[in-house]
């Protein structure tokens, strides 16, 4: 009889056992995820930081004389492996939006003062008063190539020629400063010409 009883007692507990772990449902999709989770490594992306543009041109008046500005976008190239991917940019003066927004205040002066003096208001006066004195810079570049090259090409050649053949009655030093004059016109010349042709491209983009 006891027998019987530890039995029905040992059924009894088995049976609650069974009903609670049916209550548990475990859902396979979950534990496959936790271990995906647990077994791939997380990787980390590293941002490499973008480049700033390259501006074409440079910020110092000299930069732009002898054109060393070109020196940094060649280094640019040089360490780029694709230099489609050299983002090249305007010098802001250069910009339409600078261009447009200067121009807009010209013309409204122009026609402030076209009211005071009871005359009609003219876009050659508003562009003259934005672009004039850049106009007259390009004269002047284009004068002080005509004298470097006049005075190189024909005056310090001319005398230094003459320096050659006669150079038994002169002294060196006449030599030095004939030669000394014909590398600073050359200078001058190559300066001007160059700084001309980049001032007319550059009125032409404004």
């Amino acid at each position: 009889m006891a027998d019987r009883t530890d039995t029905e007692k040992r059924t009894s507990e088995q049976e609650l056992i069974d009903n609670e772990f049916k209550e548990i449902k475990i859902d396979p999709s979950s534990i496959n995820r936790q271990n995906a989770t647990a077994t791939t490594p997380t990787v980390k992306r590293v941002s490499t930081p973008k480049k700033k543009p390259f501006i074409l041109g440079g910020r110092f008046f000299l930069l732009n004389w002898f054109y060393l500005w070109v020196f940094g976008l060649i280094h640019r190239c040089r360490e780029q492996k694709n230099i489609k991917k050299i983002v090249l940019q305007l010098a802001n003066v250069l910009t339409a939006k600078t261009n447009g927004e200067d121009l807009d205040v010209k013309w409204s002066q122009e026609k402030a003062s076209a009211a005071a003096a009871s005359r009609q208001p003219k876009l050659i006066r508003a562009l003259y008063e934005l672009y004039g004195i850049k106009y007259i810079f390009i004269g002047l570049w284009k004068l002080i190539w005509a004298a470097c090259t006049w005075a190189g090409a024909y005056y310090f050649l001319r005398v230094s020629i003459e320096f050659l053949e006669k150079k038994d009655e002169m002294p060196a030093r006449t030599g030095h400063l004939y030669a000394m004059g014909l590398l600073l016109t050359s200078l001058g010349s190559s300066i001007a010409i160059h700084q001309l042709y980049g001032e007319c491209t550059a009125l032409g983009v404004q």
